[in-house]
């Protein structure tokens, strides 16, 4: 992009995470120009590679949210991906542990899954939980056998890989400054990593840029404020542990326990860690605790007594973009489009967090089913 350049291209999808870029993959593959713009040098570098990895099963979402309707086909979907294209991954069942009055809401995930399609839930009592994982201290567990783990790094390269054999143009290190909205094309400011500028004029544009979403959307000249929700940054940090762990299971509490850290994950490799914990954040602040929080610490030992927490040591950290803030439970996916803001050929997502990297094919589909749907003239939206 050197000098001040006038581009133009079909659709223009604004960043380069999982989302983006199966977006752009899906569009381009169905013979849709594409350019990709990604503010960050490498693909993938923010929320889709700093999370736990863990593909999630779907039975954990309100009935008819989003998130509902497409983690359990983006699951499916993504499972299929990584075999076809040598994405390391594999299957992790999951243990949520409750004791006391928390083992009524097992029952009750239980029902809300079965709704979303995950058929394969059971409800362990204390005995069967024994036998199935002795370490662990619970009156009940709700057993997920088609959760599993992915390598996030790897799954975005195979979708970057993928987009541009599709014919997708993927450009890193350039940053969607704003732009100006009209009735039949779009123009977005482009600034390139040296400096130089490029004028982008799009037909569609898509707003898959995760932390970056709402201002992107605020900064385009004839966009309604009144549609740009607040997102907040819900920060987390993960706790690696030194050595094995008693457990053959992802565990993963509900409530308090969940938000100070205390679920166990594991990386491709089998390193175990905990978390994430929860905090609100104004900006992008992935800088580590000295220590891992006492609070964290505490989480884990509910259901895991035998802890040695001179064995975790903090390891890395993320942020979610959420439609709600603190105090509140994440709530749905907003994915935008004219029918929702008025303005023709624009597409914004926002606060999308997990599952997302789960659903992301799913996500994909879901953008490109609104941008391809023949219109009353018989010609592409």
């Amino acid at each position: 992009m050197a000098g001040h350049e006038q581009l133009e291209t079909e659709i223009a999808v604004i960043g380069g995470g999982a989302v983006g870029l199966a977006i752009a993959h899906r569009l381009a593959r169905a013979g849709a120009e594409v350019v990709l713009i990604e503010g960050n040098p490498h693909f993938g570098d923010e929320t889709s590679g700093r999370n736990n990895q863990v593909i999630h099963a779907g039975f954990l979402y309100p009935p008819g949210s989003l998130k509902a309707r497409l983690c359990r086909p983006g699951r499916d979907a993504l499972f299929a991906w990584c075999a076809d294209h040598g994405v390391p991954h594999r299957l992790a069942p999951k243990l949520i542990p409750a004791t006391g009055q928390g083992v009524a809401a097992l029952s009750a995930l239980k029902v809300q899954g079965a709704a979303a399609g995950v058929t394969d839930l059971a409800l362990l009592d204390r005995v069967a939980l024994a036998r199935l994982e002795p370490a662990l201290q619970a009156d009940a567990a709700l057993l997920s056998p088609s959760t599993g783990i992915v390598d996030a790094a790897a799954l975005v390269a195979s979708l970057r890989d993928a987009a541009e054999r599709a014919g997708a143009l993927l450009v890193p290190a350039a940053t969607a400054l704003g732009g100006e909205l009209a009735a039949n094309r779009h123009r977005i400011a482009i600034r390139s990593a040296d400096g130089t500028l490029a004028d982008l004029s799009c037909r569609w544009l898509i707003n898959a840029a995760g932390l970056g979403a709402a201002p992107l959307a605020r900064a385009l000249r004839g966009f309604p404020a009144a549609h740009v929700p607040p997102i907040h940054f819900a920060r987390g940090q993960f706790a690696a542990h030194r050595g094995p762990v008693p457990f053959r299971h992802l565990v993963v509490p509900l409530g308090t326990v969940l938000e100070a850290g205390g679920a166990l994950s594991f990386d491709p490799s089998g390193q175990a860690r905990f978390g994430p914990d929860t905090s609100f954040v104004a900006d992008r602040d992935y800088r580590l605790t000295a220590d891992v929080p006492p609070a964290q610490i505490d989480a884990i030992r509910s259901w895991w007594p035998g802890l040695d927490a001179t064995r975790l040591a903090p390891e890395f950290a993320g942020i979610r973009p959420r439609v709600t803030g603190p105090g509140r439970p994440p709530g749905d996916w907003r994915i935008d489009g004219p029918g929702v803001h008025g303005v023709p050929g624009l597409i914004h997502l926002f606060g999308i967090d997990t599952p997302g990297l789960t659903a992301c094919l799913a996500l994909a589909g879901h953008v490109a089913d609104s941008v391809l749907a023949p219109q009353p003239n018989g010609v592409p939206a």
